[in-house]
């Protein structure tokens, strides 16, 4: 199962692949582009993706930590046995009115493959919000353009700014 994963053949990592794509096709790089060595060698890929941001926690590394995180949360579920608590807890769903029809719920792969896309965007996220442009990308020539995917550096005022680029729905 680890082979299928770390190789893009689980859904989980392809929900993973799937967010990466999603981003760079957002802002015009081609759907075929991005293959395994782009992530596991930390190779960009394509021209229009600035090496900087795709090494850093941004674009390759966030995709190997989502990944990483969803092998380790669809074991987790796999392991969840849904044991039932003691007959005299009460608990909070008790006082919930109970629903006899209503969607499907999703499977355990499809609840993983969603909780690494929100991990995967959570990196770049977090990135921006510490508002520290790096002394590299502060420069108009040496940084990412403005159209860079994941991120950009907007250069209004007086200190550049890192902004995040998601794409519109990441789900």
């Amino acid at each position: 199962m680890w082979r299928s994963h770390y190789f893009w053949e689980c859904r989980v990592a392809t929900a993973v692949v799937g967010a990466v794509r999603a981003g760079l096709e957002a802002k015009g790089v081609p759907a075929g582009a991005l293959a395994c060595r782009h992530i596991w060698l930390l190779q960009p890929p394509d021209a229009a993706v600035y090496a900087d941001v795709w090494r850093v926690r941004v674009g390759c590394v966030a995709a190997l930590d989502a990944m990483a995180y969803g092998r380790r949360l669809l074991w987790a579920l796999h392991l969840d046995t849904g044991a039932a608590p003691p007959d005299d807890q009460t608990l909070i769903t008790d006082f919930f009115p109970v629903l006899t029809a209503g969607p499907a719920q999703p499977d355990k792969a499809d609840r993983a493959g969603r909780a690494v896309v929100a991990r995967f965007w959570t990196s770049p996220q977090e990135v921006t919000s510490l508002d520290q442009v790096p002394t590299a990308w502060a420069a108009a020539a040496d940084g990412p353009p403005p159209d860079h995917p994941f991120i950009r550096v907007v250069r209004a005022g007086d200190r550049p700014r890192l902004c995040l680029h998601a794409p519109v729905d990441p789900f």
